[in-house]
């Protein structure tokens, strides 16, 4: 993230004269006509800009939810961490709840070994 903390700081420097950035980390850069354009990204809009490559490949927007869900329970990652990894959670099994035993460091660790497995069956260095 931070490296694309400095990416956004330089595109708002390079394009102050030209778009307002939204607040949210994360938007799509679009030309309507002449004028550039600057769209949060929020889930209709990746819909949106995915539908356009449809010719290419269709996935629904939120096809990575469906991946990470097989991959690692398949890989014997724990459901429950699953769920809360995927924010997939029943009633009474809220984990940040103010009387929940979740706890955040065995999540993290946790966390921290099956995406880094992930990672790398899948070729990423993590």
């Amino acid at each position: 993230m931070l490296n694309y903390a400095k990416h956004r700081e330089e595109l708002e420097h390079r394009l102050r004269d030209l778009v307002e950035l939204p607040k949210e980390p994360l938007f799509f850069l679009t030309l309507a006509g002449k004028k550039l354009r600057a769209e949060e990204a929020h889930p209709s809009s990746l819909e949106e800009h995915m539908s356009a490559l449809s010719k290419y490949q269709s996935y629904p927007a939120n096809i990575h939810r469906k991946f990470y869900r097989a991959e690692l329970l398949e890989d014997g990652y724990p459901p429950e961490v699953v769920s809360a990894f995927l924010g997939d959670w029943l009633h009474g099994e809220e984990p940040y709840d103010d009387y929940s035993s979740f706890s955040p460091l065995d999540y993290a660790s946790t966390l921290n070994r099956y995406l880094s497995d992930l990672l790398r069956k899948l070729g990423w260095k993590p």
